[in-house]
């Protein structure tokens, strides 16, 4: 069997409004030698962070569109493209945590192969504002003018209106303006642009993922020989060290599997014994 990666030297596209190539070019360039171009295509229609356009399907599943979308504009065989979640933590509630996930659609196999990062080090806080609100506060916590803003209400026919790519105080206070006066309580919402172009902490997030999704790439089943082998379930139940009671939810282990076969393998070991303060009898 060659061991030439079946993924080197190939031409890939990434689908996206909003300049994330350069987030994937050099690794994936220097790692399998990859030509990447890039399809601007409207992925607003998918969803907006903003909220003019709700996001009806999983970040997963969108960001498969994505790649698709790219994939038929261009004729090109390989696609890759993004799609980000932020909003309160499932296991970190007070926290906002910035999941983005990545995939990888070869559509000649019908193969996808995807990862995901999450991190809470994304700038997302809002403020209702009007004409006369300080911002200075705000403003310093939201890294302006580094991070843009959106200014934005809902009108009185519940449709979201919304200024973005805010980058000046002049732009900032104009829009403050002009939106409080069709705002039915006079009142303006302001939040970062969390469009990736827009926003640097998302960018580190996203290159990320598109290194783990790289490293994702290049590991090759043991068995089959498919691109993608890695982690995918989890082996679960733990007993608690200190009383032996058995949480069967609690994750024991990764376990590694091939996307295209059965094969699987256990991976990296994340607890041998559940630690008491996790423990549903011990700290109730």
């Amino acid at each position: 069997m060659s061991n030439r990666h079946p993924y080197l030297d190939i031409e890939a596209v990434v689908t996206t409004k909003h300049f994330k190539t350069p987030l994937f070019i050099n690794e994936y360039s220097r790692a399998l030698n990859w030509k990447l171009q890039t399809a601007d295509l409207d992925t607003d229609t998918l969803g907006t962070f903003s909220g003019e356009i709700e996001r009806t399907d999983s970040p997963l599943n969108t960001a498969i569109k994505k790649a698709r979308m790219g994939i038929d504009e261009t004729g090109i065989q390989f696609g890759l493209a993004s799609e980000g979640s932020i909003s309160n933590d499932l296991l970190v509630p007070l926290l906002i945590s910035d999941i983005e996930t990545v995939v990888f659609v070869d559509s000649a196999r019908d193969l996808v192969i995807s990862e995901s990062y999450r991190s809470f080090e994304i700038v997302a806080l809002q403020k209702e504002v009007d004409s006369d609100t300080d911002l200075a506060d705000f403003l310093n916590k939201v890294d302006f003018p580094n991070h843009a803003l959106i200014a934005k209400i809902k009108s009185p026919y519940g449709n979201v209106v919304a200024t973005k790519g805010i980058t000046d105080d002049s732009h900032l206070r104009r829009a403050i303006a002009e939106l409080a006066e069709k705002s039915p309580n006079k009142k303006v919402t302001l939040e970062p642009d969390l469009r990736a172009h827009f926003s640097p902490t998302r960018q580190v997030n996203i290159k990320n993922a598109a290194e783990l999704l790289l490293k994702r790439i290049s590991h090759l089943c043991p068995s089959c020989q498919t691109p993608g082998f890695g982690k995918i379930t989890y082996e679960k139940g733990l007993i608690c060290s200190d009383c032996g009671t058995l949480s069967p939810e609690a994750l024991k282990s990764e376990i590694l599997n091939c996307i295209s076969c059965p094969y699987s393998k256990l991976g990296k070991v994340l607890a041998a014994k559940l630690e008491p303060r996790f423990c549903p009898v011990c700290n109730p």
